[in-house]
């Protein structure tokens, strides 16, 4: 990704952040980025695409930090600290810090959310690849690497989204973290 490109994503982010999806404009974007509009429009033709590729942006780099932390350790305890760490409590905090931030988040429109299906189904791709090595306990429990994978995100997300507080999330999300190990580690 292009220099212009990341300043781009940046700046949209925070306007999307301080403004919401909804009352951001182009020009809103091009001016937080040091853009005039029309260079802006000749990287991004809407807002919608600015969108789908923050959604992007954003993931990926989460999820380069997560595989950077799991490239260190072959704990599995670790592994999930790190997904849990960098894929929902950094989400959570992005929530809590702005009311407008939701508004990403949810995806905005069917453009945006159909690219949160994508990323998020990249970091089930991630964390079935973590699991595999415990398909044999996991297939034991009736269950396969990816069902779990999707199981975990799946159930990592609606903590976020539930959670009364932060303490209560890193709780929650601990007791996920014991129930996973319990299934692909059973004999620790």
């Amino acid at each position: 990704m292009s220099t212009s490109s990341e300043n781009i994503l940046g700046a949209a982010i925070r306007c999307f952040m301080r403004f919401g999806v909804r009352r951001t404009t182009m020009n809103d974007i091009a001016h937080e980025a040091g853009l005039v509009r029309q260079t802006l429009y000749n990287v991004y033709s809407s807002k919608t695409d600015i969108l789908c590729a923050a959604i992007k942006f954003q993931s990926d780099k989460g999820l380069n930090q997560i595989r950077e932390q799991w490239s260190l350790t072959d704990d599995l305890g670790k592994k999930l600290d790190a997904y849990f760490e960098h894929a929902i409590v950094a989400s959570y905090d992005i929530i809590r810090a702005s009311a407008e931030a939701a508004d990403m988040i949810s995806g905005h429109n069917s453009e945006g959310r159909a690219q949160l299906e994508r990323v998020q189904a990249e970091k089930i791709i991630a964390l079935t690849e973590i699991l595999e090595p415990y398909s044999t306990a996991i297939a034991t429990a009736g269950l396969t690497a990816g069902g779990l994978a999707d199981y975990l995100n799946s159930a990592a997300l609606g903590l976020r989204d539930m959670a009364r507080s932060k303490q209560h999330l890193i709780s929650l999300l601990g007791t996920l973290r014991q129930h996973i190990l319990m299934v692909a580690e059973p004999d620790q």
